[in-house]
């Protein structure tokens, strides 16, 4: 049986870890997600202190996301930690080069719309295709 045909064997403190890991950031999402109808629900008026506190309310959650992927950094072996930093590293470049993008482009005179969506779900589409790709490239 070639290293391929063999099925990955996880140790118990891998599958530990990675739960917990899970656990946190799946929490994380929920509570952003909760924080995000909340500020929808209380209709504040835009510039009011209570607008602006509630607005900002689901930054807290992705703080804790840090936390726990900084944690897991710590946790996971060698080789899963050079995967996820190069694949961070990716994201990073991306959104790095998305915001450059939109930037001159409305220099340029172009209304870009929610740019800081657009730099945000750039660095994290490519994160994620580059931790798949890398995991996969990794297993061969």
């Amino acid at each position: 049986m070639t290293r391929r045909d063999a099925p990955e064997r996880r140790t118990s403190a891998e599958v530990r870890t990675g739960r917990r890991y899970t656990l946190q950031v799946g929490a994380a999402m929920v509570l952003y997600v909760l924080l995000l109808a909340l500020d929808q629900a209380v209709g504040a008026e835009r510039g009011t202190p209570l607008a602006i506190a509630v607005s900002v309310l689901p930054v807290l959650p992705l703080l804790w996301i840090v936390v726990a992927l900084l944690g897991h950094l710590r946790r996971v072996d060698e080789m899963q930690r050079q995967l996820l930093v190069k694949s961070l590293a990716t994201g990073f470049g991306v959104a790095m080069l998305v915001a450059v993008t939109v930037g001159m482009l409305r220099i340029g005179g172009l209304d870009v719309p929610m740019p800081e969506w657009i730099v945000f779900s750039g660095g994290m589409l490519a994160w994620g295709v580059a931790a798949v790709t890398l995991t996969i490239r990794a297993d061969r």
